[in-house]
């Protein structure tokens, strides 16, 4: 004879499974429930220069505006900066150039030991292509580097340490791609910090010769500072990372805006529901972004169908255990759109939610009818079979 309480602590063993791992999923989805995080920049407590930590990023105080009518188009850049080293396996975003219309119209990223130097411009269709510069092993050791982007009639030319690593006839930089806000640390619409040390940051509204930039090399190892003056004609923002303390990084050419360290981190643009074909990108994180985000509801899938198979035909149970995925993921990408250090997207959707349906498959076509029917007729009393 069935022991009359072995049906009620049956009947609660998986709803409270199905509580558990919904709580487990909001909680690997919205984890760290921050929506105002710690900005983590501090000043170096020796020399000049700032460390971006886990989730870090400066802002331009106003707009970067197009050089003055006359000035010559031809622009560039010069950084140092030292990775950290632990980091050096990830992709990361160091400098972005953002405007509405063209939000990631040039960056510098780093993926693995490589710099990435991509520019974003409309094509005749009015579709956002992207050229780059790769710079292979550009991160190889673990020490400050000097690196030098400049424009010319011909091609763009990067430099790493004053020697010439990259170059594009494609690219095409002119000084109207350093426009808009400036961020440092991190995408200014999606969570992809950079972590390490930044020691200088200049721009020019000139290119910049081979022998000039390996003088100025030479000098800034010798000063460990730029080498230029900062109030150089063709010098539009110099940021020495002088301060030692504050929110406020000093521009000391012309008229280019001040940098700003907010108190709290922020992306500039929070993304809410992004589309999977703008998230895309092909490499392993991605991958791995999909695979985890897929395996993780395998499980709520099967406890869920199981469950509802009690009272329910298994094919509407499917259906129900299938929605209930979408209807949690969707929750967890529209709160996602609150919290900084998280991406809301329509990738995870997609994903959560054929994760959702393989673990009905497992249940439905697998050994979990056997498996439910075990359970039920060692626990509940004759007569109450499985739905059909």
């Amino acid at each position: 004879m069935v022991n009359p309480a072995k049906p009620v602590a049956a009947t609660r063993i998986l709803p409270i499974t199905c509580v558990l791992v919904t709580m487990v999923l909001l909680v690997a989805g919205l984890w760290p429930f921050n929506a105002r995080p710690k900005n983590q920049v501090t000043w170096l407590s020796t020399g000049n220069g700032v460390e971006f930590g886990d989730h870090g990023i400066i802002l331009s105080s106003g707009l970067f505006e197009a050089t003055r009518p006359g000035a010559s188009s031809f622009c560039s850049l010069e950084i140092r900066l030292q990775p950290k080293r632990s980091y050096i396996n990830n992709s990361a975003t160091l400098l972005v150039f953002y405007a509405p219309e063209n939000p990631l119209q040039f960056r510098l990223m780093q993926y693995q030991d490589e710099l990435l130097i991509r520019k974003d411009y409309r094509d005749d269709k009015q579709q956002i292509k992207t050229v780059e510069i790769e710079l292979e092993h550009a991160f190889a050791r673990d020490e400050p580097l000097s690196f030098v982007i400049t424009s010319g009639p011909h091609d763009s030319v990067a430099y790493r340490n004053g020697i010439q690593a990259g170059a594009s006839t494609g690219m095409g930089l002119s000084c109207a791609d350093f426009t808009g806000h400036l961020v440092l640390g991190d995408s200014p619409v999606s969570d992809n910090p950079w972590q390490g040390k930044l020691y200088d940051l200049a721009i020019y509204g000139q290119e910049l010769k081979p022998g000039e930039i390996a003088r100025g090399y030479a000098a800034s190892e010798t000063k460990a500072v730029l080498a230029r003056p900062a109030d150089d004609d063709h010098m539009i923002a110099c940021y020495g990372f002088a301060e030692g303390s504050g929110n406020v990084i000093h521009n000391s050419a012309r008229s280019a805006p001040d940098l700003n360290i907010p108190a709290a981190f922020r992306l500039l643009h929070q993304p809410f529901l992004t589309p999977a074909w703008k998230e895309f990108t092909p490499d392993r994180t991605y991958a791995l972004d999909v695979a985890i985000n897929i395996v993780g509801f395998i499980p709520f899938g099967f406890v869920l169908c199981m469950y509802l198979s009690w009272q329910r035909r298994w094919k509407r149970a499917a259906i129900l255990s299938i929605l209930a995925g979408l209807a949690i993921s969707l929750t967890i990408e529209v709160l996602q759109g609150f919290i900084p250090s998280r991406s809301s997207g329509t990738t995870d959707l997609i994903t959560n939610t054929f994760g959702t349906a393989l673990g009905v498959a497992l249940f439905s076509f697998g050994s979990g009818h056997r498996l439910a029917a075990k359970f039920r007729g060692r626990f509940l009393p004759d007569g109450e079979a499985l739905g059909n």
